[in-house]
């Protein structure tokens, strides 16, 4: 049987630094910022005017405030952020200029601001209690138990702090070493290049590169085989350095000891290293072996949080779905399909608590969600704030209100509340109702639209699963060009004034993109239709020879297909193919023209 252990030195109040695995950042590509983020028990949102607050547990100083005092309800620490990012006991913000600033406990170099502190709460708690500027140039930042890891804008991956597990994904190197700590790096060291997303977990990481690659290292976690491994005395499993592990990933997030990774096509999949509590959601038993390798559990997934030991998802059309451990109502539901045993001590039985192993529907119009240690903070499309879970610091931010407690005595809030007083940034367009805040296209999605490229589809919906036709893709791409008036007349038998892609069409004829009589407006649009018309309108250009092994070498798009590739358009399907002639979605329209004409 598993047991279950409450973090004794929080209960007794005593400052012995991180030692629960706390939240992961849940960002799906370097240019989406996260507004809310949970941690091991303190919380940061960034508010509609891009300030910062803070609250919960300050014994190291994580809320930044210059306290070491805890705070019940949100006190206000910075302005211009654009992104937050909560560990075990430290705390990072990325402002509007690039910059990324840094507090909290440092006592193995997770500020990364070379080891400096200016309270030392004992003789082990070294701790930053302002913020620090680090470094500048700074697209995306994840916080978890005490190291750090942040993407620049040149896409390259930094990590610093801990490293005795191997979490930095640099061999186990350091600058430093202590026989509490091990060795640890107290500045940025460089690990990772052409990275788009990172995320730390309790004590492994994972990237995901420009290609859609996805690359993980650390202890546990996921099961990557014995590529580059090494196996200590206990029988665990290390990854030292970066290994790839899945192809055609948008987004990942790492917890305690799992990982969920959402593919371009809104698949999630998971594994772990254990499935204590559901955290997996795969139905099994709960003291059943976690999977050797990752497998899928949802479709239509556009941000994935997980948290210590569960795990909440949002999909496309903004509902929040959630499983795992729910001891302390974290799930924000009642109960769960299962119970696992609950011990104080290795001994000291107390009863059974409830836990959900299959994913199930909490609330809709979800933006986004971040999983801390033992609660979830949500944002609604509405920028409302809304919380539940453990409460006896104040880590939900509604002046430590609960109504429960769990079978040790520990205050929680088993129902969502929303907090009074507080609207989180939501980085979408007000129009957009209709696509979740960290969708993996909604960056492109939010671009084209600003552009004028890509309109409704119905009252205030954009439809991004939808199945684009030629008519469809051919106006994007008119758009696109400043929408250009038709010089010649109406070749088509098939298109008519009135209709809504006429100029286009004559627009697509002009350009060669379409030939002959039939426009074929609801003819859906391939893969290979995309990318050879975003070819020929850059002239047709001669690209070489490409490796797919669906695209024949005489195929009248392949050399569209090479020129794609070679300009970071594509990068396939996976497994060394193309899928020429599978239809696009809008979503993936939107993300084809970003990347041809946006970057």
């Amino acid at each position: 049987m598993k047991k279950r252990l409450l973090s004794l030195a929080l209960a007794l109040g005593l400052s012995l630094g991180p030692a629960v695995p706390a939240l992961a950042d849940d960002r799906g590509a370097s240019a989406s910022p996260s507004a809310v983020s949970a941690g091991g028990y303190h919380t940061g949102l960034v508010d509609a005017d891009g300030s910062l607050w803070m609250w919960g547990y300050n014994h190291c100083g994580q809320l930044g405030n210059g306290s070491t005092k805890y705070s019940l309800v949100p006190v206000k620490v910075l302005n211009n952020v654009v992104s937050v990012s909560c560990g075990d006991s430290h705390t990072a913000a990325i402002k509007a200029d690039g910059s990324l600033w840094m507090w909290g406990y440092n006592s193995s170099g997770a500020v990364g601001n070379g080891g400096k502190y200016n309270v030392e709460t004992g003789a082990l708690n070294r701790c930053q209690t302002v913020p620090v500027k680090v470094m500048d140039g700074v697209a995306s930042v994840s916080c978890r138990g005490d190291y750090t890891a942040a993407v620049k804008t040149d896409g390259s991956l930094w990590t610093w702090g801990a490293n005795n597990d191997m979490q930095l994904g640099n061999g186990g190197a350091g600058n430093a070493q202590d026989e509490d700590y091990g060795t640890y790096q107290t500045m940025p060291v460089k690990v990772l290049d052409n990275v788009a997303a990172v995320s730390c977990g309790g004590s492994h990481a994972a990237a995901v590169k420009n290609d859609g690659t996805l690359w993980w290292w650390g202890y546990a976690g996921i099961a990557v085989g014995s590529q580059d491994g090494i196996t200590p005395s206990l029988g665990q499993s290390y990854q030292p350095f970066p290994v790839k592990v899945l192809d055609n990933v948008a987004a990942v997030s790492c917890g305690g000891s799992h990982t969920a990774a959402i593919k371009t096509d809104g698949s999630l999949w998971v594994s772990g290293s254990n499935n204590d509590w559901g955290q997996l959601g795969d139905s099994s038993s709960i003291d059943a072996k976690a999977p050797t390798a990752p497998f899928k559990v949802l479709e239509n997934v556009a941000a994935v949080s997980c948290g210590g030991g569960h795990t909440a998802a949002v999909k496309t059309d903004g509902s929040l779905w959630v499983w795992g451990d729910n001891q302390f109502g974290e799930l924000g539901i009642s109960g769960g399909n299962a119970k696992v045993p609950y011990y104080d001590t290795v001994s000291d039985y107390y009863g059974s608590f409830p836990v959900q192993t299959v994913p199930v529907k909490l609330m809709d119009g979800v933006a986004t969600v971040s999983g801390g240690n033992a609660y979830t903070m949500i944002v609604k499309t509405d920028g409302s704030v809304w919380a539940c879970g453990a409460n006896e610091v104040g880590q939900l931010g509604n002046g430590g209100k609960h109504n429960s407690v769990d079978t040790g005595s520990r205050p929680v809030q088993t129902i969502p509340v929303k907090l009074s007083g507080l609207a989180a940034k939501v980085n979408l367009p007000a129009a957009l109702g209709d696509v979740a805040a960290k969708a993996h296209y909604t960056d492109e999605l939010t671009w084209a639209i600003e552009q004028g490229v890509i309109s409704e589809t119905g009252a205030a919906t954009f439809s991004p699963e939808k199945v684009c036709t030629t008519g469809e893709i051919l106006t994007f791409l008119w758009r696109a060009q400043n929408s250009p008036g038709p010089a010649t007349g109406n070749p088509f038998s098939d298109v008519a004034a009135s209709d809504y892609y006429y100029k286009a069409a004559l627009w697509a004829d002009e350009k060669g993109l379409v030939s002959g009589s039939a426009f074929g407006a609801n003819v859906p649009c391939t893969r290979s239709m995309t990318v050879t018309c975003l070819w020929k309108l850059a002239g047709s250009p001669s690209a070489g020879k490409n490796s797919f092994t669906d695209v024949p070498a005489g195929a009248d798009y392949a050399e569209a297909v090479a020129w794609a590739v070679s300009k970071g358009i594509t990068g396939g399907t996976g497994n060394n193919t193309f899928s020429p002639d599978k239809t696009c979605t809008l979503g993936q329209i939107a993300t084809f023209l970003y990347r041809d004409f946006a970057k």
